[in-house]
């Protein structure tokens, strides 16, 4: 019989010591810090959204090749089947959600339905890899939509308890974190042949496909300017709605927090550079 607790646990830990090491302490540690601090508001729902992201983060690093596998996409899609029918896991990823859907069916709670959003965005960044394939806007932001926000935010307003109708009102700072994880992450994304510039902007600010592994690049900057703006008057936007939506504890300290200050500190930070 396996002990589901137990391999969650040793997976989550490998997890998050592979994500402080090196280069990525700087990237991740703050937010390990808030994830787990949420098990002091309510350790039930806290041991769900921890084994959610330990499951999320381990597909996340085989689609961008941070861990190394023979076929990744093959890998995501079996995923994505297991996490329509979790009827008998087959390695310690499917035992890991396993876990976390046992848990959330204690508190009626489906994620079924985001489970297969996030991961078909993941299976899409899985299938560019390599390629530095431009997209057009439309199709670029399906995916980031599958992946922020009716994937992760959705999820999380179920997680903490919320009504995931309020899905409109979070959506501006799900699109704030989006720009802010595309340029955080744009020289390391860029190295892994991953495009997140829209074929429309590469066609106006007149980029090639060659520019864009110069982060100093004039045009490149002027991006980054363009973005930060656009992220920064999102932010604002966010905070006019979000006391519309009568949110609960753990919201009120997550959104500030973990998603609003470090995109709005890098924001600033491009500006004024």
């Amino acid at each position: 019989m396996i002990n589901l607790e137990r391999n969650y646990k040793r997976v989550r830990d490998r997890t998050f010591t592979e994500m402080i090491r090196g280069e990525r302490r700087r990237k991740y540690q703050f937010f390990l810090t808030g994830l787990r601090s949420l098990k002091y508001i309510s350790r039930t729902r806290g041991n769900i959204l921890e084994s959610y992201y330990v499951f999320m983060r381990q597909i996340d690093d085989v689609a961008d090749r941070d861990i190394p596998h023979p076929f990744p996409e093959e890998f995501i899609e079996r995923k994505i089947e297991f996490a329509k029918n979790p009827a008998k896991p087959l390695d310690e990823l499917d035992q890991v959600l396993t876990y976390c859907y046992d848990r959330c069916d204690s508190l009626g709670i489906d994620l079924k339905q985001e489970t297969n959003d996030l991961l078909s965005s993941m299976l899409f960044d899985a299938r560019r890899y390599g390629k530095m394939q431009v997209f057009p806007e439309a199709e670029l932001f399906h995916h980031f939509d599958l992946l922020d926000i009716r994937g992760c935010e959705k999820a999380c307003l179920k997680l903490y308890d919320e009504d995931p109708n309020k899905l409109n009102i979070v959506m501006p700072l799900g699109l704030a974190s989006r720009i802010y994880y595309n340029l955080r992450d744009f020289q390391e994304d860029t190295g892994k042949g991953l495009v997140n510039i829209t074929e429309e902007d590469m066609t106006r600010l007149g980029l090639c496909v060659g520019y864009l592994q110069d982060p100093n690049n004039s045009k490149v900057r002027e991006w980054f300017r363009e973005q930060s703006r656009k992220g920064l008057d999102l932010i604002r936007e966010h905070r006019r709605v979000i006391c519309d939506g009568d949110f609960g504890l753990v919201a009120r300290l997550t959104f500030p927090l973990i998603y609003e200050r470090p995109a709005k500190k890098y924001f600033e930070g491009v500006l004024n550079y």
